[in-house]
């Protein structure tokens, strides 16, 4: 954004509308994949716990962690830009 500057400050009113519309719209998906994941999470933890420490992961629950971690990774770097 720093390097574009000059470049945004001359965008009309408009303009600025559709950008902060999609960013928006962008925060609402993170955040309702954010709910989905937390979902995830939560359950995965309960079938830990029920299993008393003994429950292996599945192929699928460790591709769910695995999203998890990455969704999270990219969640922080997004709210790093914006703020």
């Amino acid at each position: 954004m720093r390097m574009y500057k000059a470049q945004l400050n001359a965008w009309d009113v408009y303009s600025w509308k559709q950008l902060l519309g999609a960013l928006d719209a962008l925060r609402n998906a993170w955040e309702r994949r954010k709910r989905d994941m937390e979902t995830t999470v939560s359950q995965i933890q309960m079938r830990m716990q029920f299993g008393h420490g003994t429950v292996f992961l599945s192929q699928t629950d460790g591709a769910e962690l695995q999203a998890v971690s990455v969704f999270f990774l990219y969640l922080s770097f997004f709210f790093f830009l914006c703020s």
